[in-house]
């Protein structure tokens, strides 16, 4: 049990952590509904733009990506990373070491 609580942490900092690749940031897109779950593809459209359900399970709050860009600010734009959506914006921090 101890080992599940260990793993399920670990996951869901990985799943609500923000990240950066040096020229952008990238934060999930939680889900206003469960406050939980971020966001993935689940195939379908609505008015042309792509729909995302939430990625909690139970939840199953399903928007399309034009209702999660209403609140964003100008920089901001919604990203699609491993099946995940993210808000990103330009990177404004340290630069990043050359790997």
């Amino acid at each position: 049990m101890k080992h599940r609580k260990e793993v399920a942490a670990r996951l869901a900092q990985k799943h609500t952590d923000p990240f950066t690749d040096g020229t952008q940031e990238f934060a999930p897109q939680i889900c206003a509904e469960c406050h939980w779950g971020g966001f993935t593809p689940n195939g379908h459209h609505t008015l042309g733009r792509p729909e995302y359900v939430s990625t909690a399970d139970g939840c199953g709050h399903t928007v399309a990506d034009a209702d999660l860009a209403e609140g964003l600010t100008d920089g901001q734009s919604l990203t699609a990373v491993d099946e995940r959506l993210y808000v990103t914006q330009p990177y404004n921090g340290p630069a990043l070491p050359p790997f």
